[in-house]
């Protein structure tokens, strides 16, 4: 069950399954699971009782036995099943699958554009996630983080955990502590311990982003970055350090945005004088797509062709081929699913089973230009 509430507006774009409401690549085995899971919530069924075998449930529902043998495996890793050698299937406590059910809360701020695709893709790992494991996901798009202080989020029901996909203060997490809310903090990190999160390895990112530039025989790099911090930074210099590249400071813009609206403007006013130094770039790195449009005109306005007089790679959630205007290298962030691992997180903290890892490190990959 979904419950959007001023957010919902953010979201119409989305292209979903009617009959599931889930997203339409949604697995056929985990369509089949959630149908599975259903029926032994609602049903007559008792502790230990018998299911169906494996030919059974594929012939019921017209699928492949290996598609049904799937969706069994699936339920089994949350308990829902069991089996015993050469015996069955059997079913394990439908009561308590009953009992345990949870409602979540996506919380975004309204600095985030209803236009940017990212929030499609965080919404879709969500929404498919929520759905799969049977949670109530409400999405609340927040004036400020004064609402989350305040206990002021909109919801019939109030959640029982929550995910934060917006970066807050450090006032609004030690608040969430202090009350002991469950959370999980979607794409951020601050050095909290245990605190909940799911981030995507830049390090790596950047590792892979230098190692292709030397490979394109790229010397001169400079990084745009305004959504990074000290740490971010320590670890890029690290990178070039590792791969005997010597970056000038002037050539490394690290700072600290909160809105679109900023990062545009700056990453234009970045870029310009980035570009009109007498150590000007042959390669830029660059965060995030609207940086990254903002390169590319701040380059063809000085003269630079692209990629002949400047190599780009940009860090992007969304982009594709075609995204950009101009040849752009993209360092991919998985932020589909970095979602769905912050809603199987936040669901593990939920049902107190033991979190071997409260930070959850994703790897990016690198996606070439044609």
């Amino acid at each position: 069950m979904i419950v959007c509430y001023r957010a919902e507006r953010y979201f119409n774009s989305l292209e979903m399954d009617n009959t599931l409401n889930l997203p339409k690549e949604k697995p056929l085995y985990r369509r089949l699971a959630d149908n599975l899971r259903q029926e032994i919530s609602n049903g007559e069924y008792m502790t230990n009782q018998r299911f169906h075998t494996i030919k059974e449930i594929a012939d019921r529902f017209k699928v492949s036995r290996m598609t049904a043998h799937q969706a069994v495996i699936q339920l089994q890793k949350e308990g829902v099943l069991y089996s015993k050698p050469q015996r069955g299937i059997f079913i394990n406590n439908p009561q308590a699958l009953r009992e345990t059910h949870f409602t979540i809360e996506a919380a975004f701020l309204d600095v985030y554009s209803s236009s940017m695709p990212y929030l499609s893709e965080v919404f879709k790992g969500l929404t498919g996630t929520a759905a799969e494991l049977g949670l109530t996901l409400q999405v609340t798009a927040m004036q400020s983080e004064q609402d989350i202080l305040a206990g002021n989020m909109e919801a019939v029901t109030r959640p029982n955990g929550l995910i934060l996909a917006s970066w807050v203060s450090v006032n609004t997490i030690t608040y969430l502590m202090k009350r002991e809310i469950p959370f999980v903090w979607l794409d951020n990190d601050i050095r909290f311990q245990d605190i909940a999160c799911v981030l995507v390895d830049r390090v790596y990112g950047m590792l892979l982003a230098v190692n292709h530039l030397i490979s394109k025989d790229r010397r001169r790099m400079g990084i745009i970055d305004l959504w990074g911090d000290c740490e971010r930074l320590a670890g890029y210099r690290t990178v070039f350090d590792a791969r005997g590249v010597n970056i000038p400071p002037d050539r490394v813009i690290v700072k600290k945005v909160m809105t679109f609206a900023e990062e545009a403007e700056l990453a234009y006013q970045t870029a310009q004088k980035l570009f009109q130094s007498p150590s000007k770039p042959d390669s830029v790195i660059v965060t995030g797509e609207a940086s990254t449009q903002m390169v590319i005109k701040a380059a063809m306005e000085t003269g630079m062709k692209i990629p002949q007089d400047l190599s780009i790679i940009s860090y992007s959630s969304v982009a594709t081929e075609d995204f950009f205007s101009v040849p752009v290298d993209i360092i991919r962030v998985p932020v589909s699913e970095m979602a769905e691992q912050a809603v199987r997180l936040l669901y593990s903290m939920l049902r107190e089973e033991t979190v071997e890892e409260h930070k959850i490190m994703v790897k990016p990959y690198l996606q070439k230009s044609l």
